[in-house]
């Protein structure tokens, strides 16, 4: 019998065992992007999938931000990080697609599941961006949050 869990990722073929994809539960932790701190790979798709207690939401802090803005018109076309409130790939975004330009500090999800989803594309020249680090702790709704 499959869990909800395991409907999503056989519906939305999240390969959780990718180097760098995961389903998460821990009320606080850490997302990297692949080769944190160093530059990150291109022709890369990962997917961190975080679920708190029923009741929380989730902070999400981004401490460290550097990836590629790319030259389109658009901008965050080429890598970019979004996150989604819900785990998956159809659920509302929050705050749309964030690369360089337009950096995010710190999200709060209005629900207790929450998916981050990293892109980067292919690229003819090296890529010396370092990627991101984000933080997160499930919270109480109502608590006022610090920035570390």
């Amino acid at each position: 019998m499959h869990s909800v869990i395991d409907n999503l990722i056989d519906e939305y073929q999240i390969n959780l065992f990718s180097d760098c994809s995961g389903y998460i539960t821990s009320t606080t932790g850490s997302v990297t992007s692949p080769g944190h701190p160093v530059s990150y790979p291109s022709n890369k798709d990962c997917s961190w999938l975080i679920s708190v207690e029923s009741g929380k939401k989730i902070a999400l802090m981004f401490t460290t931000f550097d990836v590629k803005r790319g030259s389109s018109a658009q901008g965050c076309q080429e890598d970019f990080v979004e996150v989604r409130n819900g785990l998956t790939d159809i659920s509302r975004q929050i705050g749309g697609k964030y690369c360089n330009g337009n950096k995010p500090v710190l999200i709060t999800t209005p629900r207790n599941t929450v998916r981050i989803h990293f892109h980067s594309g292919s690229t003819a020249i090296s890529v010396s961006n370092r990627g991101f680090q984000i933080r997160y702790i499930a919270v109480t709704p109502g608590t006022k949050i610090k920035l570390l």
